[in-house]
């Protein structure tokens, strides 16, 4: 029924489902509860294949408890159990499969080395925050096999040139100990969640989907400083540059506007659960019901599908990449 009545309607062309969580019923794993687990999950990528849609089906990620043994956790091991089978399903029915309860159990594992009470979600034990949200996400998009490069400028300064992916140089000035030039991306590095910062010390989110990279070859040894906009945004030696530099989620406008995007997407979301949950799911009791009643709620779900339409109209503007001047010179000691 709720597949019917919230996401047919909207025509996915792909979908992810992730259930498990509230399915494992919190206990020890019982056959009985994992049977309808299984049935529902190869029902629901049936129906949605069925209609046109790729399907991606999801593990839950673990409970989060303050304990320095996690994996030890029966509610754990149930769910670690409902991962497999899910992993059955998907290859049963066709479907693409996730896995992102061990990357995530192996991160609570590493942190509870240290600590054994730390929790690296936010949140709480089954609802996790900012921060575990963003580790979720790391690993669903690695497990889609998501593209690490976002772009890439690699500078030879001895001979003024530059080679380019997924982006455009000009204006190219290069000597020994100053570089500057103008750079046009294809597309906006990952935008991280500025409450989500502890999560770039626990997985390399920034290295396996957000590399916006500059690399520079024969500047004069010595430290460095990058501008975008005459805006400091990163410092490095003339090595690491020769290496090349990840400047995703640097400070300054290329994070910014990537930031503007990731708060438009969560203001679309927003209205969209509201619409959702406060209007079309909305049980008016029986002696309230009446035509009239019905007439509001239709009017007020066309507002809110406006108001998501123009923000997903302000987002596909706020998306598009503008060209930045970069400058690389010496560091003030």
């Amino acid at each position: 029924r709720g597949l019917a009545r919230d996401v047919l309607p909207l025509k996915p062309s792909f979908i992810t489902i992730k259930f498990g969580m509230n399915d494992h019923a919190y206990q020890t794993f019982r056959p009985d509860i994992f049977g309808a687990y299984v049935r529902s999950q190869t029902q629901l990528n049936k129906v949605l294949k069925e209609k046109g849609a790729r399907v991606t089906l999801l593990t839950p990620q673990p409970i989060e408890d303050k304990r320095p043994d996690p994996d030890k956790d029966i509610r754990n091991q149930s769910l670690r159990k409902f991962s497999d089978g899910l992993k059955e399903v998907a290859d049963k029915g066709g479907a693409a499969f996730v896995d992102q309860f061990d990357p995530y159990m192996s991160l609570m594992l590493a942190a509870r080395g240290s600590n054994p009470q730390a929790i690296i979600g936010g949140g709480d034990a089954v609802h996790p925050g900012p921060s575990g949200q963003t580790l979720m996400a790391w690993a669903v998009l690695k497990g889609l096999g998501a593209s690490a490069l976002v772009s890439e400028v690699d500078i030879d300064a001895t001979k003024s040139k530059a080679k380019t992916q997924h982006c455009k140089v000009d204006h190219l000035k290069a000597k020994a100990d100053h570089v500057s030039f103008d750079r046009l991306d294809e597309a906006l590095p990952l935008p991280i969640d500025e409450r989500a910062e502890s999560a770039l010390k626990l997985a390399p989110v920034l290295d396996d989907l957000s590399q916006y990279t500059l690399k520079v070859s024969g500047l004069a040894a010595g430290n460095y400083a990058i501008s975008i906009d005459g805006e400091t945004t990163h410092k490095a030696t003339a090595e690491e540059l020769s290496k090349g530099v990840n400047l995703s989620n640097a400070a300054g406008a290329i994070t910014k506007q990537a930031r503007e995007v990731l708060s438009l997407v969560f203001q679309k979301n927003n209205t969209f659960f509201r619409r959702w949950r406060e209007v079309q799911l909305f049980t008016f009791p029986a002696w309230a019901k009446s035509d009239a009643v019905e007439g509001t709620r239709n009017a007020e779900l066309k507002r809110l599908d406006d108001e998501v339409a123009a923000t997903e109209a302000k987002i596909n503007a706020a998306r598009k990449p503008k060209s930045h001047h970069f400058e690389i010179k010496p560091a003030t000691p």
